[in-house]
């Protein structure tokens, strides 16, 4: 297996994206596609890149803008130099072009954690009929006060300023994750304690967002349950719905079920889901990380074999 770092400048307004591309040995059986959280990087995922290489996938994440090494200034993060989430949904976009350009019409398949997930529906919501199958792992539970967040954020940006780090929307945004579990701020995103402390650690993870970054998380959750305006080319697109039973983040089994049925009534059929009992937030980084892996990977065989 052969590692690439890869640079690609974004259509939208130049900046730099920087991301990693995992090639199989031998001949490739389709693309895995990684879009990772908000406050996390492409570093943390090598192992998935790992896994589906290994099993024949040419694997690529990108930092999405404001993450890791996709910004202009390390003081940046957070933050994504615009303030409609569209060029974020842009730059996957032009990520998928590139990989296809590279490789051809091979079976490509979208995963999305947690903000990546809500990206990766707004995604669908527009180029639905370029990826075969979405899997979308511990992806935020509606929230009804979004558009006040929406109008209060961009109120806040006018006073303060784009770049200003708001107490205020952290405590609104995480607040309650971060009481969720006695052990730590930080321990609704694994069980395992491990893993806690190497984000604890990790100067990519523990940033705050600014106003702008919310102003951006919020239109990513308004956009992708908004039920109108799915251009629906691909109908019988398949989804994959995956969660811990413990994540905080989905809110609760009948509102992660709820985001599924906004899919339904946006038009889609092809709904699949899966729990995992005594998992939190990050499936990919829990006690059962290899079963969810072998998992994604089943489904994805499975959606392959159909496609032809």
């Amino acid at each position: 297996m052969r590692q690439e770092h890869l640079r690609m400048p974004s259509d939208e307004d130049g900046l730099m994206l920087h991301g990693l591309l995992q090639l199989p040995q031998g001949e490739a059986e389709g693309i895995v596609h990684l879009v990772h959280g908000m406050c996390d990087h492409k570093e943390r995922y090598q192992h998935m890149l790992d896994f589906f290489s290994a099993h024949g996938y040419v694997t690529v994440i990108f930092d999405l803008r404001g993450h890791g090494e996709s910004v202009r200034d390390p003081r940046d993060l957070g933050y994504f130099y615009d303030d409609s989430g569209v060029w974020l949904v842009r730059d996957i976009h032009q990520v998928v072009h590139r990989m296809k350009e590279r490789f051809g019409d091979l079976p490509y398949f979208l995963f999305g954690h947690s903000m990546g997930s809500l990206a990766a529906r707004c995604y669908v919501r527009h180029y639905d009929y370029e990826v075969d199958g979405v899997i979308l792992c511990g992806t935020p539970a509606y929230d009804p006060l979004v558009p006040f967040a929406m109008v209060l954020c961009a109120l806040l940006r006018r006073i303060q300023g784009d770049y200003a780090r708001s107490k205020l929307f952290h405590r609104l945004a995480l607040g309650p994750y971060e009481k969720a579990f006695p052990q730590g701020r930080h321990a609704w995103i694994s069980s395992d304690a491990e893993i806690v402390r190497r984000y604890d650690a990790d100067p990519l993870c523990t940033f705050d967002f600014t106003l702008n970054g919310y102003q951006n998380l919020f239109a990513l959750m308004y956009d992708a349950y908004d039920e109108e305006g799915w251009l629906l080319r691909h109908p019988e697109l398949p989804f994959l719905f995956i969660a811990g039973e413990e994540d905080p983040v989905i809110r609760s089994l009948p509102a992660w079920e709820r985001a599924m049925r906004w899919l339904q009534k946006s038009g889609y059929s092809r709904i699949m889901k899966k729990t995992y009992p005594h998992a939190r937030h990050e499936l990919i980084n829990e006690y059962c990380a290899q079963t969810v892996m072998e998992d994604m990977l089943a489904w994805i065989e499975s959606m392959k074999e159909q496609r032809q």
